[in-house]
């Protein structure tokens, strides 16, 4: 079985979010031989961006926090707050580096063991295709539709999944179609991924 993903499958293991013990069991059964996983080389990009965004963001609030506890500080019923706050401030601050090692090791793994379909010029071509004449996709969507449906269309009939947590973008009738004529369904939830693929894997063993 081929299980494709997308940029969230990546954010989700490096951040250990809310379905990345799912993402985790699907990238191990993918080194064990059980799956091959397939993601578009964007996807190990895009995170990067995500990162970037997050970090800009809480490095204002960092700012705007500070400002304001030193405002309160000035106050002699408030003199300890600097103190208490600090720690607070510390975690915050350090949170980049921590998140940008984990999302470097997380691509490092996930190069070793998914088939990473490279950027072409004619995946680009097809993808601004998309984008004008057929669905309604932002340019980075339309990049990972292009990608995965010109690696689809290369492979046999075996049953393929296309995980995404980001509905909005994929879940449209029209894509869920075009993905299904390679025989591909669309899940937008990395659990229930998990358990279709284990399903499937019962199945055949």
């Amino acid at each position: 079985m081929i299980v494709a993903a997308e940029s969230n499958f990546v954010l989700q293991l490096a951040f250990e979010q809310e379905e990345g013990a799912q993402a985790r069991s699907i990238l191990d059964l993918a080194a064990n031989g059980k799956i091959r996983l397939v993601l578009p080389a964007c996807a190990l990009f895009e995170p990067y961006e995500t990162l970037t965004r997050r970090h800009r963001k809480r490095s204002r609030l960092l700012g705007q926090f500070e400002q304001e506890i030193s405002e309160l500080a000035r106050s002699h019923a408030f003199s300890a707050v600097r103190d208490t706050c600090r720690s607070v401030a510390g975690t915050i601050a350090g949170s980049v580096t921590v998140e940008a090692k984990a999302l470097d090791d997380t691509i490092d793994h996930i190069a070793h063991v998914a088939t990473i379909i490279p950027l072409t010029g004619a995946i680009v071509a097809a993808a601004t295709s998309y984008r004008q004449f057929l669905y309604d996709l932002t340019a980075p969507d339309a990049v990972v539709f292009a990608s995965i449906a010109s690696y689809l269309q290369s492979q046999d009939t075996q049953p393929k999944v296309f995980t995404t947590k980001d509905a909005a973008g994929f879940m449209k009738s029209q894509i869920r179609e075009h993905l299904e004529s390679y025989n591909c369904r669309v899940i937008p939830r990395f659990a229930d991924t998990l358990g279709y693929v284990r399903h499937h894997l019962t199945r055949i063993n």
